[in-house]
């Protein structure tokens, strides 16, 4: 799917809601570590969910989709593993120091 392009904007987007100086000590920390503390600076889900939508042009399917006949449990699945993905590819190309 679009999950580089996703990862680009969750990284924009996060570094956007951080000082220079948050991003850096997230980006050390994450760079030492097996977890992430981007959520200590800011609210990452939110910037994730704002990433897949501004690409996908919909947010994330959830559970509470499901129980009002929005989506199935199949494409609640698959948005959750693409958020995945991109969390992890974004973190990825941040502390290698990629384009994200």
């Amino acid at each position: 799917m679009n999950t580089q392009r996703i990862a680009t904007e969750f990284a924009r987007i996060l570094r956007g809601w951080m000082t220079p100086e948050e991003w850096a000590q997230m980006v050390a920390h994450d760079r030492a570590s097996d977890s992430s503390t981007a959520n200590d600076y800011c609210d990452a889900n939110q910037a994730l969910i704002d990433a897949f939508s501004a690409v996908v042009g919909r947010e994330p399917w959830f559970g509470s989709d499901v129980d009002g006949g929005f989506a199935t449990e199949a494409q609640v699945d698959a948005d959750f593993e693409l958020l995945e993905q991109v969390w992890r590819l974004a973190r990825l190309e941040w502390t290698k120091g990629g384009a994200a």
